[in-house]
């Protein structure tokens, strides 16, 4: 080869008639013989080369005839032997793409050229668009002197994205309008948008958003899951967070057999649980003053009997008797 890499052997292959005598320098040095051998056939190697070799063709001696043809300036015989700087491949960083499903490779050599890559696109001093997961081997020309290297992938995997904050809960009274449940992204975390569920895990997608109103119209307590995930990849929170919505039911309130007719006062007999006597209409914040079961009304008036839920104080209702 004219061509070769430092280090390699540096080879010249002769061809002639069998057992001339071919007469020769390297480089401009002492001048050396050599026989070819029965074929015709003849070679010169420099080991390790680590410059280019010149050989000069001084004579040949035709082995039959004796007769010699010697070369002189400026009808000379020469080949000379390129030794090329082996390339080496530097990988400096990987960079995997924000939807990591990808990665880049940024790189530099010290010689020739990136000729091919096994995955990716070549760009300059960068091979993108790798997909992750996959190896690639990278090869490297310096005028004929090739060597490959290979490139392992990174672990592109998701960041942490952190859970989301401050959950608002929603308590309604049977019938009344559905509220929207509320939670926040923690403003250093990497998650933008929050997924909602009726599951801690897994489960079918309801809504995309910080609020989320839920459809439920039947008394019970329901629980949401609010997940913080990072479009541009994906990823999501470790765990979702929490919310529940409760419809309570509306109470009812006592009341009391008609007509109450006594002589000289009326005792309040006891009531239900959830039930309490007041001398004015909206309970306790009605203005009037509460009564209590043994109290003994002396004059006619009207006794109102408030009754407020126990799973929430505001949902109430209220009658009257006098």
């Amino acid at each position: 080869s004219n061509s070769i890499c430092a280090g390699d052997d540096a080879v010249f292959d002769l061809v002639g008639d069998p057992d001339d005598i071919i007469t020769y320098s390297l480089n401009s040095g002492p001048s050396v013989s050599l026989t070819l051998d029965a074929a015709g056939l003849g070679s010169i190697t420099v080991n390790g080369a680590t410059a280019d070799v010149t050989m000069d063709i001084l004579s040949i001696e035709d082995a039959v005839t004796s007769c010699t043809i010697t070369y002189v300036a400026p009808f000379t015989y020469t080949e000379t032997v390129t030794v090329n700087t082996v390339p080496v491949f530097t990988e400096n960083f990987t960079t995997c793409a924000p939807d990591l499903l990808s990665y880049d490779v940024d790189f530099t050599i010290n010689a020739g050229t990136v000729t091919n890559t096994t995955a990716g696109t070549i760009s300059g001093s960068t091979i993108t668009g790798i997909p992750t997961g996959t190896n690639i081997t990278v090869t490297v020309d310096n005028n004929g002197c090739i060597r490959t290297f290979n490139v392992t992938s990174p672990i592109c995997s998701c960041p942490t994205i952190e859970d989301p904050i401050n959950p608002v809960n929603g308590a309604i009274c049977e019938g009344d309008a559905n509220p929207a449940l509320q939670v926040e992204l923690p403003t250093t975390g990497l998650g933008d948008e929050i997924d909602w569920y009726d599951v801690a895990t897994g489960g079918t997608l309801l809504a995309s958003g910080l609020s989320f109103t839920p459809a439920d119209v039947a008394v019970g307590t329901y629980t949401y899951y609010a997940e913080a995930k990072q479009l541009v990849s994906g990823c999501t929170s470790t765990n979702r967070l929490a919310v529940t919505f409760e419809i309570t039911a509306l109470p009812m309130a006592y009341v009391m057999p008609t007509p109450v007719e006594a002589c000289g006062f009326y005792e309040l007999p006891a009531l239900p649980v959830g039930n309490e006597y007041y001398t004015n209409t909206g309970g306790p914040s009605g203005g009037g003053t509460l009564l209590y079961a043994g109290d003994q009304l002396t004059i006619s008036q009207d006794v109102y009997i408030f009754a407020t839920a126990a799973a929430n104080i505001n949902c109430t209702d209220e009658s009257m008797f006098r």
